[in-house]
């Protein structure tokens, strides 16, 4: 029995490929909807009119947003089950992959704004994982903590970061102390000129990686089994280096470091 458990709770190439999988249909899906808002902006923008900033949401803990989010679409009950099951990796995967479909007709106009509100905050979520392997609800807190290059990597995913309660707040001390390399880095950010900007070559693996530490038999993953399924299977990281196996390791280390070339 033991030796059975140990095999279903092990980490395989064929969770890790399905949520690869996963992440690039996020990238489709989101390209769709930014061809949608292009065909009729206006539209778009009055009905999300009547909610708050998508941005707000980035105020609030990760895991408080998702919560929110699950909840609204009837889906917090199912997760929370799934979570306290012996497989839940496996039957997360079912269930991000099932037709979930969303019942707004009994929403009013107010309800409906705000869903999109909070669905585009948990949407955006996957460039920020990608870039800089943490949601911009993380780098928002470490912003709290006064951590200006969290909020300078958080515009450089979405502009609309510096609306956020929080980063009005750190605008408004910039503005009263007139600390003009704020800003300039702030537009750099904007404009996205900055010198040193997250490799998106490696943005496959940064999120990955984050989506295998959430894992709950990671932890028990030796560096041979990682790097096999990482660099070797899922061909994620160039195996071609002279001694690529410890340079895969040195650039993990890097990944969350604020500013890096990685």
């Amino acid at each position: 029995m033991n030796n059975i458990m140990d095999d279903i709770k092990k980490l395989t190439t064929g969770h890790i490929k399905r949520l690869y999988a996963g992440y690039h249909q996020a990238g489709l899906d989101q390209q769709e909807l930014a061809d949608l808002v292009r065909a009729d902006t206006n539209k778009i923008t009055r009905f999300l009119a009547p909610s708050c900033p998508w941005s707000h949401w980035y105020d609030i803990p990760y895991k408080t947003m998702i919560a929110c989010f699950l909840a609204i679409i009837d889906l917090l009950d199912d997760v929370i089950n799934i979570s306290e099951q012996p497989n839940p990796e496996e039957l997360m995967l079912d269930l991000l992959e099932s037709d979930i479909t969303i019942d707004d007709e009994d929403l009013t106009k107010e309800e409906q704004a705000a869903l999109a509100s909070l669905g585009m905050a948990v949407f955006i979520q996957v460039d920020s994982l990608s870039a800089f392997s943490e949601p911009i609800n993380d780098l928002i807190q470490r912003l709290k903590g006064g951590d200006d290059q969290a909020l300078f990597d958080a515009v450089l995913i979405d502009r609309t970061t510096v609306s956020t309660p929080s980063a009005a707040k750190r605008l408004q001390t910039a503005q009263l102390m007139r600390d003009e390399s704020f800003f300039q880095k702030l537009a750099k950010a904007i404009t996205r000129t900055r010198a040193r900007k997250p490799n998106k070559e490696y943005n496959d693996l940064r999120f990955i990686m984050v989506a295998i530490k959430e894992h709950s038999c990671y932890s028990r993953t030796s560096k041979e089994e990682l790097y096999q399924l990482v660099a070797e299977d899922l061909q994620l990281y160039s195996t071609n280096n002279k001694d690529s196996f410890r340079s895969f390791f040195k650039f993990l280390e890097r990944l969350r470091k604020p500013v890096n070339d990685t």
